[in-house]
């Protein structure tokens, strides 16, 4: 089986008020597959969701935990999911 394929990523995140430590934010992950047939081609995910920074005192290193659904708008007709769910822990080191 022959895969040629494309992933594409781009984000944004929206602020909110720094002491609430919360944002709302989109990054929707588009694939192609080139050699299927083109009406059965694409991903495109549309949605978004919210993510907050936590802090635990001095000792720990902050985490940003997301949280964004997305519902696949266009899919392959053949095993192309109906929908993403990303939940995404991060841990900051600040220099």
């Amino acid at each position: 089986m022959e895969t040629s394929a494309l992933a594409s990523q781009s984000g944004f995140s929206g602020a909110v008020p720094a002491e609430l430590a919360w944002y709302v934010t989109t990054s929707p992950i588009i694939t192609a597959n080139w050699v299927a047939a083109s009406d059965n081609r694409w991903t495109l995910p549309i949605g978004g969701g919210f993510g907050k920074i936590l802090k635990f005192g001095d000792k720990f290193p902050p985490i940003n935990l997301q949280l964004q659904a997305f519902d696949n708008v266009v899919r392959p007709h053949q095993g192309g999911a109906d929908w993403q769910l990303r939940f995404q822990v991060q841990f900051l080191f600040p220099r």
